[in-house]
């Protein structure tokens, strides 16, 4: 049984970027990571700090920086929000070339 948009992987409403669009192989989902760690490290930002503001704890968001799970979409409109960054900026996301049969 699939989703359409993504499939659960955690309690902490972490979840994978499988797409439909992954499913129809126009994206893989390990090319589909977030850039927590970076963004953190570039603002010297805590672990501890970024779970405070989230109400999760400490593991999720161990978990979110290391991609083994992901944070929801409106988890990660708030990191955004907290970070002062655009939410592009937590993103990276590589796509295959679109073949012309759609």
């Amino acid at each position: 049984m699939t989703k359409n948009v993504f499939d659960k992987s955690d309690e902490q409403s972490g979840v994978h970027f499988t797409s439909a669009m992954a499913r129809k192989g126009r994206m893989k989902s390990k090319d589909c990571q977030n850039r927590i760690r970076v963004v953190l490290a570039d603002k010297q930002i805590k672990n501890r700090w970024l779970a405070e503001q989230m109400g999760v704890t400490d593991m999720t968001v161990s978990r979110w920086k290391t991609n083994k799970i992901q944070p929801s979409m409106a988890q990660f409109v708030e990191i955004a929000r907290l970070l002062q960054v655009d939410i592009k900026e937590l993103l990276e996301v590589e796509f295959e070339p679109q073949s012309d049969n759609l």
